[in-house]
């Protein structure tokens, strides 16, 4: 399901502007295809929020990021990027060094955009550790899920 109009740049601005809107001080988006993305990756771009990072982001494999973590809105970070693209972190980076926004780095991880991205989830969820993080995903591809599309 789409969060709204624009593309993910957009969506994902809003969801930062509404974020600090209501009173966080630091705000964290991880991507939905990213399900098994560690919890201790999302708790460490929280601690180096905390601790004064401007900007946090956790590259992915294929060149985007599966992460992107902020202390305040910042629009430049999200405009007409080539989304979907192994040109994203590059590009993110490039506009966060022009804005004089320190960006700092976590581990990389990955994300689900292709069948290679697939085969490694699969792979990875035959690990009882990995299950556990995505234990809903895990039974569907395990195929105890219904998979036949909604009427």
């Amino acid at each position: 399901m789409r969060s709204g109009p624009g593309d993910l740049g957009e969506r994902m601005l809003r969801a930062f502007e509404r974020s600090f809107t209501e009173g966080c001080t630091e705000t964290v988006v991880v991507g939905a295809d990213s399900p098994t993305l560690p919890v201790s990756v999302v708790e460490r771009s929280f601690e180096r929020l905390r601790a004064g990072a401007c900007a946090i982001v956790a590259p992915s494999v294929d060149g985007g990021y599966v992460l992107l973590g902020l202390r305040e809105p910042r629009p430049e970070l999200f405009a007409e990027l080539p989304w979907g693209t192994p040109e994203v972190l590059r590009l993110t980076r490039e506009r966060a060094r022009t804005a004089a926004v320190e960006l700092e780095l976590l581990p990389s991880w990955y994300d689900i955009d292709d069948e290679c991205g697939l085969r490694m989830l699969e792979r990875e969820l035959r690990q009882p550790a990995a299950a556990l993080r995505a234990p809903a995903t895990a039974r569907y591809l395990a195929g105890g899920i219904d998979r036949a599309e909604p009427g």
